[in-house]
């Protein structure tokens, strides 16, 4: 009897494990999602003129201010805290060839991010800690061809 009580005791921890983990999972990519979309916006701030000459800039200031509005509205209800923007770069054609921070290399215009993201923990928080930090790094490439 003891036996079985130790069976199912350790199954339920254990499912109870794999829940928070797939849990945890899911709400990492929304929130990845959510910065992607973000950054989308943010590269619709591309030089109109510049463009109509084939070549494609973008406003530096204008694509960080759209990011960050957008990235406010879309982790609204996922993230446990406001992200943090720990690098935040945009290449242009001047700016290139380039190499990141993180050492990836840059040949079209494009959006470099580093971002502290912090979830909570969906199921054992009390076991494991109620915030899980991940960090996010991106090089958001050229959306527009």
């Amino acid at each position: 009897m003891l036996l079985g009580f130790l069976f199912i005791l350790s199954f339920f921890l254990f499912s109870l494990i794999i829940l928070d983990h797939m849990m945890l999972k899911t709400n990492m990519e929304k929130a990845k999602d959510a910065i992607d979309a973000a950054l989308l916006a943010g590269l619709e701030r591309v030089n109109q003129e510049a463009l109509s000459y084939n070549v494609i800039e973008f406003d530096k200031a204008a694509v960080q201010a759209t990011f960050t509005s957008y990235l406010q509205d879309n982790m609204a209800g996922i993230a446990a805290a406001p992200p943090v923007i720990e690098e935040f770069a945009v290449y242009n054609p001047e700016d290139l060839p380039a190499t990141c921070s993180r050492g990836c290399m840059v040949n079209e215009p494009s959006v470099h991010l580093v971002m502290r993201v912090v979830l909570n923990r969906p199921v054992l928080g009390g076991l494991f800690g109620e915030k899980y930090r991940f960090r996010v790094h991106l090089d958001f490439g050229n959306a527009l061809e």
